[in-house]
């Protein structure tokens, strides 16, 4: 007997995730799972694996199985302007993309769930690892119980009013409970791998995309003294923390320069893009930082901070600026002259790793999400 007549459009990807997520769903409400083809690799068909239509089939297999009704919708069109030209349009600007957070807040949380809605769901659901809790009388977006496979950081950007009418069944679970459940379940998903590519586009040779689509321009590679050690493609096409994808041309100075075993080539990071004089500057050490930088157009969750923040206040929070990184405690407060609501300042109080203009930093308060913003080191000035 279901407990709940209400309807739940259900995003079933293909994966093991979204069918358990149907799954737990099926015995309480009115379940549809839906297909999204967001994507065709037609154009790039050499540089992408998307299986898309192997996704589908199993999507559609398991509603079968599960007895539940089956849709397919397609946004390429939606995705490809949300999406793949942020994508590219970040890049080329020298900033590094996070095309999840994207595609979470403007497609499945954008498009799909105006489409749902327009199509007589009450909720739309995902298999997200992540929660949505009632605090102070408001559905906010916190951590799965799953600390491993948490994708509260990819979800910041949706606007926390949709949360009202979102189901995240598996983020009260882990992934082996995930696993456990579909495999009862004789689900044909159950040892599916997990998709580790970009949002519907599956493992993209992002490298070589990114060359064909915003060109090579030859470049040095020096270190921070601006001795030259090697050559890149063009600084705009990589991000901070990378340790692939240049070349060393001048291993004999990187080894006499950094003092390393000779013959013994270290692993090197990118600490600094130079857009202007196309340069990358890299170091055997990965790029931490105490340095205070800037958040813009953040977007908060939390009432009391916008307060505390009007009122000239620093605030203490937990901060993430990678996903699966580890969170540390920062203070955060309005920009000297700025508008809090266009700008803030964030002040790490540990090291911490790989802070790169155009990614998002994301802000947690008891496993809650406070609030989040994007990146920016403006002028390239530290403060």
């Amino acid at each position: 007997m279901k407990s709940s007549g209400a309807k739940v459009f259900v995003m079933m990807s293909g994966g093991v995730d979204s069918s358990v997520a149907a799954l737990l769903l099926r015995d309480q409400y009115d379940v549809t799972g839906v297909f999204m083809k967001n994507w065709s690799p037609n154009t790039w068909q050499s540089l992408t694996d998307c299986p898309w239509e192997q996704d589908q089939a199993d999507a559609a297999a398991v509603a079968r199985h599960l007895k539940i009704k089956f849709r397919s919708v397609n946004f390429e069109k939606e995705y490809r302007t949300a999406v793949v030209d942020y994508f590219l349009s970040e890049y080329r600007a020298g900033r590094t993309p996070n095309p999840d957070v994207m595609c979470n807040k403007e497609i499945k949380f954008g498009v799909f769930y105006r489409w749902a809605l327009a199509q007589g769901a009450d909720y739309v659901a995902s298999g997200h690892y992540a929660r949505i809790v009632q605090h102070d009388g408001q559905a906010r977006l916190a951590k799965g119980v799953d600390a491993t496979k948490d994708q509260s950081y990819f979800l910041w950007a949706v606007t926390p009013a949709i949360f009202e009418r979102v189901l995240f069944p598996v983020g009260e679970l882990t992934k082996k409970q995930v696993r456990e459940l579909a495999e009862r379940a004789q689900l044909v998903v159950a040892a599916k791998k997990d998709s580790q590519g970009i949002c519907f586009i599956g493992h993209l040779n992002v490298a070589h995309w990114l060359r064909t689509e915003l060109g090579v321009k030859k470049g040095a590679v020096v270190l921070a003294d601006g001795t030259v050690v090697g050559e890149h493609d063009g600084a705009h096409l990589y991000t901070i923390g990378q340790r692939h994808g240049f070349k060393i041309t001048q291993p004999a100075a990187l080894i006499r320069r950094l003092q390393v075993e000779s013959g013994h080539l270290p692993i090197l990071f990118v600490i600094k893009k130079e857009l202007a004089q196309n340069r990358l500057i890299v170091d055997n050490r990965p790029p931490a930082t105490t340095i205070p930088f800037y958040i813009n157009q953040p977007q908060w969750y939390d009432l009391s901070v916008v307060n505390r923040l009007n009122k000239g206040e620093t605030v203490t929070l937990e901060c993430q600026v990678r996903y699966r990184q580890h969170v540390v405690t920062v203070e955060v407060a309005s920009s000297v002259g700025i508008n809090h609501n266009s700008q803030v300042v964030v002040r790490p109080q540990a090291t911490i790793t790989a802070v790169t203009e155009g990614q998002f930093a994301v802000f947690y308060h008891d496993g809650l999400v406070v609030g989040g913003g994007i990146i920016t080191v403006g002028d390239g000035k530290v403060i």
